[in-house]
Order: structure tokens, then C-alpha cells, then sequence
């Protein structure tokens, strides 16, 4: 990723949680729940609103002593108009400070000598300080840094204000709140009925393309309110629901309901090529030792579309292993599909998940078809998997 410019950290919350995790510099990476703002002002030893006034730099070694004088203590033991020494590396991303320009930062504190001033550096490197300009988007962020110190010591409050957060029209504000809650697991048992509808609520009116729709389909899945799996499911039948598929397998994985095997089953049934991949993805990625599911993938291992085949594969595979493990003596069904898939399979990707699916079955018919593919197989790429897969079958899939 490209480091970014201190002219992006004008811009809405959204921008931030571009990826999963956000690599600041070569020697940073931050995951994203770091930059959401319950977590800076909750881990800060300082939060405050101050002006950079002087910058002080030790020749090349991208070393910055700034001076920060305090407008605002938000959070913390600094006081309006303390003047501050804050430690500064630039790895090669920019400064992301202008001076004499008013910013939030979120600071730490650096260990301290006896008889000399405490200097502070930034929490979550670069993505620690922020230009507030006034009007627009960002002018909020003090504000609500406001708002969530004031009931960090009120777990209801604290849930109710992330509530909120969640149904902001601004989608950094939603991304925000949302991550906040999902990292406050012990948050979720507490939610109210009225909580929780609005979670998934706001989660259904997200549209698909901003990080956003990702963030509230996890906190959707931690409301475990019986509107979560159908929200969740119909999500991954929407035009480009393949950019959230991810994470809407994710939340109906932690969401654990029977009855979302159910709706992804039936939605299968009826599914286009694209909603298929989608839907398979996601039936993968809960793996439910529940034979439905194994049936409904092993229904499209042989369907016309290579896209479909490959999912279907990743899907049986994950299934049927968690069929075992969960009862060892039960009739695993989709072997002799994946060996019809296999013979047709025309690109290495194909033939890789196809393997791989076979080794999950972890049964001595399955393991027979694999040395058999390894001796004899006339497609180097099949050769080679099965051997690979009969030394260690829980290998992870990975397509070229």
C-alpha cells in the first residue's frame, strides 16, 4: 500500500479503514480496530486538542521533536495551554502534522528520567493525530471523543453511544462505532432487543461499497438477534456482494445459527452463478458439520461455471471436515463427485481445490484416490497436490 499523504487525513473516518489493516509506513502496521476511535481515546494516556508550534529535526534520520501547545484535554493528565514535547519518526509516509494548525491527537507517554519533562509520542503512529479543520466531517471528531470519554466508566452508556454511532449517516462515523462494538465482545450479551434491531438495521440500509457495509455486517452478526442471519443471507445475493462476502461469512460464523445454515441452503437452491460463489464462500467459511450444508456444496461441485465448481469444492471440503471431527463414524457423501470434478477440471486452481476437498475427507477411500493421483495422475499440478496433501491434509487452500 502506498504510504499516505498528511493531506489524507482530511478526509472522512472512511478513508482510514480502507483495508483491514492499514500499513503506515514499512516498519508500521496498525489493524484497523486500532484507528477506530473508542480504542485511541480508551488506550491514550493523552487525548487532546492541540496546535503544533515549533518542529525541530535531527538531520536525516527523519527524528522530529514537535512542540504541541494544548488548546483542549480531552482525556488525560494535560492541561489547556501546557506546552509538550511530542517524539516523532518519519518513516517515509510525510509528517502528518501541519504547524500552527489545530489537530486531535492521541498520545502515549514516553518512559520518563527522573528530573527531566515527559515527551510523548503517538498512538498508532502516523493515524495518531489529525488535522480538525473547521466545518465538515472531521470538525466532529473532538466531539465525540468528548462523548465516548465521559462514559468510558458507564458500560451502558458506552454500548449506547456506539449504538448511535452505528446509525450515523456518516459512513466513518458507522465504520467507527461499529468496530468499536465488535472489539467490546463483552458488550454484546448486554444489547437490548431495541439494540440489537438497530444494529441490523443500519447494517441493511449500509450500501455495498464503502468499508462500512463490512464492519456493520460483523456487528450485525454479534447482535445474535434472530433478524441477523436473514439480514446477512440477502446481503450476499446483492449486486457486488462479493466485496463483503468475507465478512458476512464471518458474522454468520460467530453468529452460530442453525437456522442460517438453513437460509443459506435454501438460497443456494435458487441461486445464479455469482450469488452461488457468494453464498458457498460463505457456507465455507461457518463449515457446519450439519449434512444440508455438505449436501447443498456438493450439489454444485459439477455445476457449468468454473467459479462455482471452485467454491463448491473450498465449501465440501470444509464441511465434511468438521462432519468428522464432530462424529467420526458418520457417511461423508461427496467423494466420488469430487474425483467426477476432478477429471474435467481444465485450470489448476480447479484441480487444487478439487484435491484439497479430497483430503478433507480424512477417510481411507479418500486417502487411496489421493496416492493413486499422486503415482499415476498425468497433470503434474494433480500430482504434485496430492502428494503435498496426503504429507499434511490440513494444509490450507491456497489458488494460484
Amino acid at each position: 500500500m502506498t504510504p499516505r499523504t498528511p493531506r489524507s487525513f482530511l478526509l472522512s473516518l472512511a478513508a482510514l479503514a480502507a483495508l483491514s489493516c492499514v500499513r503506515v509506513a514499512s516498519a508500521e502496521v496498525y489493524p484497523a480496530e486500532t484507528l477506530a476511535f473508542g480504542y485511541l481515546v480508551e488506550h491514550a494516556d493523552a487525548v487532546v486538542v492541540a496546535t503544533p508550534i515549533d518542529d525541530r529535526s535531527e538531520g536525516d534520520r527523519g527524528v522530529h521533536w514537535i512542540t504541541l501547545e494544548v488548546e483542549e484535554s480531552i482525556r488525560g493528565p494535560l492541561v489547556r495551554m501546557e506546552r509538550v514535547t511530542l517524539l516523532f519518526q518519519d518513516l517515509g509516509a510525510g509528517l502528518p502534522y501541519a504547524l500552527r494548525e489545530r489537530h486531535l491527537a492521541f498520545l502515549r507517554a514516553l518512559p520518563a528520567t527522573e528530573g527531566q519533562p515527559r515527551r510523548w509520542a503517538l498512538l498508532s503512529g502516523e493515524l495518531g493525530i489529525r488535522p480538525v479543520p473547521a466545518s465538515g466531517p472531521v470538525a466532529r471528531f473532538p466531539g465525540l471523543c468528548r462523548d465516548i470519554a465521559e462514559v468510558l466508566d458507564d458500560a451502558a452508556g458506552y454500548r449506547a453511544l456506539l449504538v448511535r454511532g452505528i446509525e450515523d449517516e456518516d459512513p466513518g462515523m458507522a465504520w467507527s462505532a461499529a468496530t468499536d462494538l465488535v472489539r467490546h465482545a463483552e458488550m454484546h450479551a448486554a444489547l437490548t432487543p431495541d439494540e440489537q434491531t438497530r444494529i441490523v438495521s443500519a447494517f441493511e440500509r449500509q450500501p455495498i461499497g464503502k468499508e462500512t457495509k463490512k464492519a456493520l455486517a460483523l456487528a450485525a452478526g454479534a447482535t445474535l438477534h434472530p433478524s441477523a442471519a436473514p439480514a446477512l443471507v440477502a446481503s450476499l445475493l446483492l449486486p457486488r456482494a462479493r466485496e463483503i462476502r468475507i465478512e458476512v461469512g464471518e458474522a454468520l460464523r460467530r453468529l452460530g445459527s442453525p437456522h442460517a445454515v438453513a437460509l443459506l441452503v435454501q438460497a443456494l437452491e435458487q441461486a445464479e452463478s455469482e450469488q452461488a460463489v457468494n453464498l458457498l464462500n460463505a457456507l465455507g467459511t461457518m463449515a457446519p458439520a450439519a449434512a444440508p450444508a455438505a449436501e447443498a456444496a456438493r450439489g454444485r461441485v459439477l455445476d457449468p461455471v468454473r467459479a462455482v465448481r471452485i467454491e463448491a469444492a473450498h465449501a465440501l471440503g470444509l464441511v465434511v471436515r468438521e462432519q468428522h471431527r464432530a462424529n467420526p463414524s458418520v457417511r461423508l457423501r461427496g467423494r466420488e463427485d469430487l474425483l467426477t470434478a476432478l477429471a474435467k477440471a481444465g485450470t489448476g486452481n480447479e484441480q487444487l481445490a478439487v484435491v484439497w476437498a479430497l483430503a478433507q475427507f480424512d477417510e481411507p477411500a479418500a486417502y487411496e484416490a489421493l496416492e493413486t493421483l499422486a503415482a499415476s495422475d498425468e497433470r503434474p499440478l494433480v500430482r504434485q497436490a496430492a502428494e503435498r496433501y496426503l504429507a499434511n491434509p490440513r494444509l490450507s487452500l491456497v489458488l494460484e
